[in-house]
């Protein structure tokens, strides 16, 4: 298992940067349409995307609502 400077795994790293990646290129995405672009369960994406909470926020509602990247992420 490789593991980065901060402990966290490289997989981690990597799905964290693919889910900003997609937020960047469409704002709109929703949990599972996340989940079916990159091949893993929604829970997995639920679980990244609390793991970047402070890189990344959901505004409006859950049908209409976009992401949002703060500043440090663009």
């Amino acid at each position: 298992l490789l593991v980065g400077s901060d402990g966290e795994t490289l997989r981690n790293q990597d799905l964290n940067s693919r889910i900003l990646s997609l937020v960047k290129m469409n704002p709109t995405l929703t949990r599972e349409q996340m989940a079916g672009q990159l091949q893993v369960s929604v829970k997995t994406i639920e679980r990244h995307l609390k793991e970047l909470s402070d890189r990344i926020k959901r505004t409006g509602s859950r049908k209409k609502g976009e992401w949002t990247l703060t500043d440090d992420s663009r």
